[in-house]
């Protein structure tokens, strides 16, 4: 569970009560563990954790309990109370998984250099051998970062030996391994591969909808990445039938404002703008900003992408 409070139940100071207080020393106390501890700058790992830690603590409507178990379950219950004062830092097991988070953290938020950063740490905490399922997922998270940021023949070597491993110790059919495979699709379009990648993405889907179900989120994600590699290729009617068809699903399955439906919604917009259907297109453009606005904020990559597309939709040129 992570704690996320509505903006206007938030607090920018933490009351200077006891139980409060006592909460915002132990982080503190682990967060200078921490950065002793893995040599890391306190201030650049305090900035690093404040996204999950201060909407717990800052949050005067919630209870100490209640944010001891925000902290705990977050990763960012640094210290482990024993008795009295005494106390001792996380075990190097749960920096690991501290850094795999904050890693996915990032990847959401579209900050893929610092998602680049902590994947990479967790990488070369993780043993290969020893714990096979850690390391194979630090270095897919490695591999998202490094396709989100431009990097894609790195991104295509590292998920074509991740989807072997994982294929060779998991099976094809193991949900880990489908997610690389989805990496390698991705990473294939990203180099704009696109024939690849829709071959990929039509042979990954057929295992999803058999493990998974034809509903299931990542079903879906892949259907999109689909269509999407299908209008790379100018096959715009076959693409659009497709988005059109994800996204009705996922309007009722995840919700009208869920990533993945404000995701397949704006590919609709550029599938119909690259039909010469400007109007239409903006509507759906529009609805997918409007999303990303509330969701993510305005400087995402995504918002922004929305956001030059609709001011491109807008412009006299495209009037009819």
């Amino acid at each position: 569970m992570k704690w996320s409070a509505p903006a206007s139940q938030r607090s920018p100071q933490i009351p200077k009560l006891g139980p409060e207080l006592e909460a915002r020393q132990i982080y503190d106390k682990g967060v200078r563990a921490i950065a002793w501890r893995h040599r890391l700058q306190e201030q650049w790992l305090r900035n690093s954790l404040s996204w999950q830690a201060d909407d717990a603590l800052n949050d005067p409507g919630v209870t100490v309990g209640e944010k001891r178990a925000v902290l705990r379950d977050a990763g960012q219950f640094l210290l482990k109370p024993e008795s009295g004062d005494q106390a001792h830092a996380v075990t190097d097991r749960e920096v690991l998984e501290l850094c795999i988070e904050a890693a996915r953290f990032y990847l959401v938020r579209g900050g893929f250099k610092a998602a680049r950063r902590f994947a990479a740490k967790a990488e070369g905490m993780a043993h290969h051998d020893a714990d096979f399922a850690t390391w194979a997922s630090a270095r897919h998270e490695l591999g998202l970062a490094l396709n989100g940021a431009g990097m894609h023949d790195e991104a295509l070597a590292l998920f074509r030996e991740l989807v072997s491993l994982r294929t060779a110790k998991l099976g094809e059919k193991e949900p880990d391994t489908l997610r690389s495979r989805t990496g390698l699709a991705q990473a294939l379009a990203g180099k704009h591969q696109f024939a690849e990648a829709e071959q990929e993405d039509r042979a990954m889907l057929e295992v999803q909808q058999q493990v998974l179900g034809s509903e299931h989120p990542e079903a879906l994600s892949t259907r999109t990445d689909l269509a999407m590699a299908m209008e790379a290729q100018c096959k715009h009617i076959a693409g659009e039938q497709d988005l059109r068809s994800v996204l009705a699903i996922q309007q009722r399955m995840l919700g009208a404002e869920h990533l993945d439906t404000l995701r397949t919604r704006y590919c609709l917009a550029l599938c119909l703008y690259h039909q010469h259907l400007p109007a239409e297109a903006l509507k759906f453009d529009q609805q997918a900003l409007t999303g990303y606005r509330h969701t993510l904020g305005n400087l995402h990559p995504r918002t922004r992408h929305a956001n030059d597309l609709g001011r491109l939709l807008s412009a006299p040129e495209m009037a009819p």
